[in-house]
């Protein structure tokens, strides 16, 4: 097994856009409505250039184009990303002893690659001759972020002993992250991968038990000597949503000092 990098491996390409729209609604509360686009090139992704091409004919070590070597993992330069988000915000000044904060965001984040910083980390592509096909969501951007938080100064007499007292709490919300399907045991495509990504055999629904978060029967192994890698696309799994929450109580002391003139 060999591992190697590309001579001509270049630094990434990335462009940034936005457009932003604010409106004042009170004198306290305004709207503020975001649209922020990245497009990433050139970004470096690695593949096995001693796999074989897929074939009905199963794997020997004769169908490597380096028959005598036995995966050789190449980092090089080529991957593409493109991420699109929408979010809206609610913003609240602290006024009469209130101040909120909320902001929903949309988010579609598209890669051949779950970018890592790293040539040397970065995805391998399953099929070394096709790296189109591993283009879709990558794993760790949510479709939906809902995020939430507030200060409030419990409204009672600020001289009392009772006085300075504030609330606060922060409550995000989030969908999951999108998790790769795998089958194992076998090698349809004639490539030496022993399992991969499988067939899809209808659609992913989600019953959300402890034994199982999604319906696996929606996937299902391809046949033997296929001849081709299954059809399922990357990371069209998600995963379990999040719910984040912390609360917290304060109180504010003045210390005084008595004594003889």
């Amino acid at each position: 097994n060999l591992n190697g990098i590309s001579p001509e491996l270049r630094n990434h390409v990335s462009t940034q856009y936005s457009l932003t729209i604010e409106r004042e609604l009170t004198s306290t509360t305004g709207i503020r409505i975001n649209y922020i686009g990245a497009k990433g090139s050139q970004l470096p992704y690695q593949r096995n250039i001693n796999q074989p091409l897929p074939s009905t004919t199963p794997f020997t070590a004769a169908r490597r184009p380096y028959p005598r070597y036995n995966n050789i993992i190449y980092a090089e330069s080529g991957a593409n990303s493109l991420y699109s988000g929408l979010q809206v915000q609610l913003n609240r000044l602290f006024h009469n002893g209130l101040l909120l904060s909320s902001a929903w965001t949309w988010a579609k984040s598209l890669s051949e690659v779950d970018d890592t910083g790293s040539a040397e980390l970065n995805t391998v592509i399953e099929n070394a001759y096709d790296r189109r096909r591993d283009r879709a969501d990558i794993y760790s951007v949510p479709r939906h972020q809902w995020m939430n938080q507030v200060l409030y100064e419990v409204p009672f007499g600020k001289t009392a002993w009772w006085g300075g007292w504030q609330v606060s709490a922060l409550v995000n919300l989030s969908t999951g992250n999108f998790l790769n399907p795998q089958f194992t045991g076998s090698d349809p495509s004639g490539t030496n991968n022993v399992g991969g990504r499988p067939d899809v055999a209808g659609e992913v629904r989600y019953p959300e038990t402890l034994g199982a978060w999604y319906d696996r029967s929606a996937f299902t192994a391809p046949p033997a000597n296929a001849g081709r890698f299954g059809n399922a696309a990357r990371n069209s799994v998600v995963g379990p949503g999040y719910v984040v929450f912390n609360g917290g109580v304060q109180k504010g002391f003045t210390f005084e000092r008595y004594g003889r003139l």
